[in-house]
């Protein structure tokens, strides 16, 4: 047994109980039901692509058609790899155009009536796909849903655990926006194809947060989704893997998300109003803020928590105010950042 398997192992508990009324947990998933395709986007993946793709054919779930790789231009062999362990797989060549794209071509070329997202460096437990169809039959006008993940970095479980049992979770989107809590990647994905292609996939303009900016699309266009929580794949954090330092990336991230998370709070206004949109922004800097500082991107972290504040006005006034009467120094501390940044 490996570090991590004996790190899953030591965490694996059961997800929490449902609510009276809500649907019971789902352990083990169906063997059978509607057709599946596998699509995994790869580049330079060559030294895990093997492992990758033996969590997908590990899988329980017997519907599973086809399992597509789309080799994205890669310079390692990566092709050569895949032909090699698994020449059962649909591999797809082509020039070097991003994972949007990569993604997007293997969906079009696939042929069932769901598509399971698969990121070249993660790992599937065999349950995956037959719990989340599951959830498809249990639910019926779902048309995606989301597993939950266990991070793990150098052999150890940085964050979730793996459960025995899962529940489904609709999402709104609020839920969802301006910040997300559970761990909402690929992998985690299963659509259906019919929906993914009429979304237009992954918009290839993009170059952080396209899961993000798709999910966010699917549910503002009332697109039934949901989560299923309890872990059903391993997450390997390339970005901390593979960089010496995360800050160049976190603030490349910042750059990137603003103008997209500013046109969804936009549209957002027109369903939930333009104060809670107003809010659900000054909410996103504040977060990306705290993020920022974490990961010690000092300068721009300070300007994220200064635009959100900036963006509070009224609501961070009111609440200055509120701690003024529980704790006086709290609330002057707070006034004299607000005030740096013109807020009150």
């Amino acid at each position: 047994m490996t570090d991590t398997d004996s790190s899953m192992t030591a965490d694996r508990r059961s997800a929490p109980e449902p609510e009276t009324g809500a649907q019971p947990a789902i352990t083990e998933g169906i063997l059978s039901g509607p057709t599946v395709s596998v699509v995994c986007p790869a580049y330079n993946a060559a030294d895990r692509i093997e492992r990758t793709l033996a969590g997908a054919r590990a899988q329980t779930y017997r519907a599973i058609v086809e399992v597509i790789v789309v080799d994205d231009g890669s310079q390692d062999g990566t092709a050569e790899v895949v032909r090699r362990c698994c020449p059962e797989v649909r591999l797809i060549v082509q020039q070097n155009t991003g994972s949007c794209i990569a993604r997007n071509n293997g969906v079009e070329a696939a042929g069932g009536e769901y598509v399971a997202l698969l990121d070249d460096d993660d790992e599937w437990f065999p349950e995956k796909t037959a719990v989340q169809m599951e959830a498809f039959a249990r639910n019926p006008e779902l048309q995606l849903t989301i597993g939950d993940a266990i991070s793990i970095l150098n052999g150890k479980v940085i964050r979730g655990s793996r459960s025995e049992t899962h529940l489904v979770d609709r999402l709104d989107f609020p839920d969802v926006f301006p910040t997300i809590d559970f761990h909402y990647g690929c992998s985690g994905w299963v659509i259906e194809r019919r929906t993914f292609l009429e979304s237009r996939g992954f918009d290839p303009a993009l170059t952080r947060n396209h899961d993000a900016e798709l999910l966010w699309r699917l549910i503002l266009a009332d697109h039934p989704t949901a989560r299923v929580t309890g872990a059903l794949y391993s997450y390997f954090p390339g970005y901390l893997i593979k960089t010496s330092s995360p800050v160049p990336l976190f603030e490349d991230y910042y750059r990137n998300v603003v103008p997209v998370a500013e046109d969804y709070a936009r549209r957002a206004a027109n369903t939930f109003g333009a104060q809670w949109a107003q809010d659900a922004i000054a909410d996103f800097h504040w977060h990306r803020g705290w993020v920022l500082l974490q990961h010690g991107a000092h300068e721009m972290g300070r300007k994220a928590l200064a635009e959100g504040a900036r963006r509070s006005r009224g609501r961070l006034r009111r609440l200055t105010r509120r701690l003024g009467t529980w704790y006086p120094p709290l609330y002057r501390a707070i006034s004299r950042v607000c005030r740096r940044s013109r807020d009150v």
